[in-house]
């Protein structure tokens, strides 16, 4: 499945699609932009995280989704385990591991980015369809 790296910060949202584009707006401009660490290469046997990279749990990202469980009422959410994925798939352990090992050799510990904006995702079908994209606040330098 081929999609564009990126972190999830609240899933599987329902409810009328005009009000949750409108709470992600909202979500959107409580923020500004921040930086995302990337620590450590991790595999699991979760399809949407069968390899993916664990961010640092920076205050800002902590803070965001946070501040997306109360807007989309989601406080009993399991904990937030933030982590850009980069292969859906069910595999086997030992492919998983090899399809690690291959990885490790292009993986630099701490490597970062910007987040700069939020996505609205239909992800009920593949690809996921963006619905709706707001940009973060200007990173202050």
């Amino acid at each position: 499945v081929n999609f564009e790296p990126h972190v999830t910060i609240i899933g599987r949202l329902t409810g009328d699609e005009t009000v949750l584009i409108e709470k992600t707006k909202e979500l959107a401009e409580s923020m500004g932009q921040f930086k995302i660490s990337l620590e450590k290469l991790q595999q699991s046997d979760e399809y949407f995280k069968c390899i993916f990279l664990e961010c640092e749990r920076s205050r800002e990202l902590i803070d965001l989704n946070q501040k997306a469980r109360e807007l989309f009422g989601r406080l009993e959410d399991e904990e937030f385990q933030p982590h850009l994925s980069l292969l859906y798939d069910k595999l086997g352990p030992k492919t998983r591991e090899q399809a690690l090992e291959s990885l490790k050799l292009r993986f630099e510990p701490n490597m970062n980015f910007v987040a700069s904006n939020i996505r609205f995702m239909l992800t009920a079908q593949h690809p996921a369809i963006e619905l709706k994209k707001f940009d973060f606040q200007r990173l202050n330098k």
